[in-house]
């Protein structure tokens, strides 16, 4: 029966390769492309930057203050908006 083997270290290595960007030019092409949709911490989002895919993964989410939570509609600190921010 299937698998096991080492056989995706190479795919790995290919997937985890790193890449120059500059931080301020992929914070625009970020917003325009998520700006105001729901991310949920761990989530990857793909992004097309010059020809490269850079995946960027939401880490953190719970930006809002405990005494404002409880006036948020469906609020929950594992998920979050994505802002310009």
């Amino acid at each position: 029966g299937g698998g096991g083997g080492g056989g995706g270290a190479p795919a790995m290595a290919a997937m985890t390769a790193m890449t120059a960007v500059d931080a301020s030019e992929l914070t625009r092409i970020v917003n325009k492309r998520a700006f105001g949709s729901i991310a949920a911490v761990g989530e990857t989002l793909p992004i097309d930057y010059h020809g490269t895919e850079v995946l960027l993964r939401a880490v953190v989410t719970n930006n809002v203050h405990e005494e404002d939570q409880a006036d948020l509609v469906f609020y929950h600190c594992y998920r979050g908006m994505v802002t310009g921010d």
